[in-house]
């Protein structure tokens, strides 16, 4: 991420909605079970959600952010969710997904 948006997102957008954050940070920690627990678990994080058909062009990156994200139709996003639910490369991952 470049250095002005981390900046933005560190010390303004984290500040707005760190209870949002904190809420998040939680939910995964629930989540993400002990590493000998054998659960199949996956988080698929979205950036802004935005109303609009299916593209199926979204682009996803697994434990590591995409390269500038921009908000993602729930369309794609349920596209995504019911056609990867046994991709066995996203069990045990957080899957960042955008356009």
């Amino acid at each position: 991420m470049p250095l002005p948006q981390r900046l933005v997102t560190r010390y303004v957008i984290q500040r707005l909605y760190r209870h949002g954050y904190a809420d998040m940070a939680r939910m995964e920690g629930f989540v993400r079970p002990p590493a000998a627990d054998g659960t199949a678990w996956t988080v698929v994080r979205r950036p802004m959600p935005a109303d609009g058909p299916p593209t199926r062009t979204y682009r996803t990156a697994e434990n590591a952010p995409p390269t500038r994200p921009k908000s993602l139709s729930r369309a794609d996003l349920a596209h995504y969710l019911l056609t990867h639910v046994d991709d066995r490369r996203a069990h045990r991952a957080v899957v960042e997904i955008a356009y």
